[in-house]
């Protein structure tokens, strides 16, 4: 056990609360913790059933806590007051529930199943910088959180009220819009569609909300509840989008790209055969750079230029090393004007267009027509929301608010054809099942079901053997299945 963090008394019985690998408290974590140790303390059923009991009890819980859930202690307390045992425990809220338990220095060795906490599709877990700043808000805006129950809490979160905190980023001057006309075609024949088993990068949005509706004619699936166009920076800030590296660390990783240290280099890998047949290459939405750097690698000889809205300083450094010119700047018609860029025989967007409103998506595309040379090709990659990896552990919807949309074929295709392009192919690859402890693990540990933990086991143990991992990727793409579509359009004539 580590150093014990806070300790009382209920009657006789002694309790001590740790937090792994945590010997110093942070606020986050005392607030988390003065919570409990309130509600243990005046709870009357635990009072009465530990009267006449004298006993200790040590709780640890794992770094990231937040909502803690003062009934499982209770349950706990109720069947193993009077045993020396100690409990690891299954199952569980991530961040809502202690990882083990010594009751009485016990060292007979038992497991504890959580039972049903009335709230799914969540993750209290705030080792994240994304859920930290929104648990951070929640407390700073909702004070009477640290006061109620983990029952009042779950109800709480269901609400409206707590559904758009959070959509906008806990800033409660930002109006959310319900959109329940499809804003591609406009079709009000439309259906709510609800994450399950998964849970979104803000972690303290339920299942029990519909965050996005499905149109039934077009087949675009959009987010409906949005911010303003002007409001879409919220998602956009710097601990979401960590750029701080050193040059030289940024050199490191732009001269070494795997598909181990790259989200999607098994994307970009697709776009080869073009990239060496380009003079020309411009990446809108750069991120970190890695298209880039591996479009240099593979034609030492051509224009490569990237754009992206948050462009440091060293990153520019880094890219400019290796002879590709940095622009910062919004991906819009009038910041792109303003750069009087020459045409390019290859454009790219590689999980971009989700974030873009539709009209915006649009007219952006239209307006890349002008970017393009003759014989160019526009490479857009995004998520496809038929695709079975893409559903698997809800991956479709977890950045709600940040992705507007996600298409599948049809959609995206009808979207192009309507803005003047063709598709000449689409490719499919799954960033979802590149490797091991990663998206699969992350579901084992963090999946609100017992069947969706097992289904998440299942394929993490498949995805630890190496070669049965990379047969299963090779019969994907041989099949076209993937969580993510690589679209190669050109213009029409």
């Amino acid at each position: 056990m580590a150093n014990h963090l806070v300790s009382f008394y209920v009657n006789n019985y002694k309790f001590f609360i740790s937090i792994r690998n945590h010997f110093k408290l942070d606020k986050i974590t005392r607030l988390s913790l003065l919570r409990i140790k309130k509600l243990l303390s005046k709870n009357k059923y635990l009072r009465n059933h530990l009267k006449k009991k004298y006993g200790k009890i040590e709780i640890l819980y794992p770094e990231g806590c937040s909502l803690i859930d003062e009934k499982i202690i209770i349950d706990i307390l109720k069947t193993y007051s009077n045993r020396k045992v100690k409990l690891s425990i299954i199952g569980g809220i991530s961040g809502s529930v202690p990882t083990s338990i010594i009751i009485n220095s016990g060292t007979q060795k038992k497991r504890y199943f959580i039972f049903n906490q009335k709230i799914s599709g969540v993750n209290f877990d705030t080792n994240r910088p994304l859920r930290k700043f929104l648990y951070n808000k929640l407390i700073n805006n909702y004070k009477k959180i640290l006061e109620m129950e983990f029952n009042e809490i779950v109800k709480f979160l269901k609400t409206k009220e707590s559904i758009n905190f959070f959509l906008r980023y806990g800033n409660k001057s930002i109006k959310i819009y319900n959109i329940n006309k499809c804003p591609n075609c406009f079709s009000k024949n439309t259906i709510k569609l609800f994450h399950s088993e998964g849970n979104t990068i803000q972690g303290f949005l339920p299942s029990s909300n519909s965050l996005y509706n499905l149109c039934r004619e077009c087949e675009l699936v959009f987010s409906n509840k949005q911010v303003s166009k002007e409001n879409l920076k919220i998602y956009y800030q710097n601990f979401a989008y960590e750029r701080k590296k050193s040059t030289k660390n940024h050199m490191k990783l732009l001269k070494n790209l795997n598909e181990y240290n790259t989200s999607h280099f098994s994307n970009y890998l697709h776009s080869a055969k073009k990239i060496k047949r380009s003079k020309s290459i411009l990446d809108l939405g750069s991120g970190n750079g890695e298209f880039v750097s591996l479009a240099r690698k593979i034609n030492k000889n051509t224009k490569i230029s990237a754009l992206d809205w948050f462009m440091p300083k060293n990153l520019k450094s880094a890219l400019k090393s290796l002879n590709i010119i940095p622009y910062t700047s919004q991906i819009s018609i009038e910041s792109l004007r303003k750069l009087n860029l020459n045409k390019f025989d290859l454009i790219t967007m590689w999980e971009v267009i989700e974030h873009f409103k539709i009209d915006d998506l649009k007219k952006i595309l239209i307006y890349i027509k002008t970017l393009m040379t003759d014989n160019g090709f526009l490479i857009l990659s995004t998520p496809d929301f038929d695709d079975p990896h893409c559903k698997s552990l809800d991956f479709w919807s977890m950045a709600a608010g940040e992705h507007l949309s996600v298409f599948n074929e049809n959609s995206i295709k009808n979207i192009l054809n309507n803005t003047g392009y063709y598709v000449k192919n689409i490719e499919k690859e799954s960033v979802t099942i590149k490797k091991a402890n990663a998206w699969y693990d992350y579901g084992l540990k963090t999946n609100s079901s017992l069947a969706g933990r097992g289904s998440a086991q299942m394929i993490e143990q498949i995805l630890k053997n190496k070669k049965l991992r990379e047969k299963y990727k090779y019969i994907s793409r041989k099949n076209k299945i993937g969580s993510e579509m690589i679209i190669v359009a050109g213009k029409q004539t």
